[in-house]
């Protein structure tokens, strides 16, 4: 008896199931000004890593000229790159961008803080 009322009630919600209409979100029209609104600039966050990978350059990585270059030269040439192309684009693509380089040897559980007094913004 109870493996019938278990049977039913399975039957019952993959019935439910199959005759529920899918739901799909894609909120792209949002960033391009398709919904009505006005399409603001996108908040971009970069977190750079400075670990010890920072100077490696077993990944065989060379600039335009020929030259080995290190990890973390090659992230920075690739960060700009594609803020050149934002900034060359006609016209210009916006972008609000935040960037921040992660200490190592900082313990997880510090708050963020200001190195110097002229870094601070009051």
């Amino acid at each position: 008896m109870n493996t019938l009322r278990t049977l039913r009630l399975a039957l019952a919600l993959l019935i439910g199931l199959s005759v529920a209409p899918g739901a799909f979100a894609d909120d792209i029209d949002i960033f391009l000004g398709l919904s009505g609104g006005s399409a603001d600039a996108p908040n971009v966050m970069v977190l750079i890593d400075n670990g010890p990978n920072w100077s490696r350059q077993s990944q065989g990585w060379t600039d335009p000229a020929g030259a080995k270059i290190t990890q973390g030269v090659a992230e920075l040439q690739a960060l700009h790159q594609v803020l050149t192309y934002f900034g060359t684009q006609n016209p210009p693509v916006p972008v609000n961008l935040g960037l921040a380089m992660l200490n190592p040897t900082a313990p997880a559980a510090q708050p963020a803080a200001a190195t110097s007094a002229s870094a601070r913004v009051t």
